[in-house]
């Protein structure tokens, strides 16, 4: 009798190990892929601000170059 209560708690606990274990595999696997996701939108973030860098840039340059042609900056450069 006792033989076999010990080995019904040996079957459940090695029932609950396998499922226990599987959770686990189950629950890494998804750590993984949520890195890899969160990887993915920091590289994409860092290229969105590296072009609204540059185009930021581009236009106060532009801009520059629009004011110095309305002050006549160019022109008394040139005398």
């Amino acid at each position: 009798m006792r033989d076999q209560k010990q080995k019904e708690c040996e079957d459940q606990i090695r029932a609950i190990q396998e499922t226990s274990s599987h959770e686990i595999q189950s629950l890494k696997f998804k750590l993984d892929e949520a890195h890899a996701v969160i990887d993915k939108d920091r590289r994409e973030k860092q290229a969105i601000q590296d072009g609204l860098k540059k185009a930021y840039f581009k236009n106060i340059v532009a801009l520059n170059f629009d004011a110095c042609n309305i002050l006549g900056l160019d022109e008394e450069e040139k005398e």
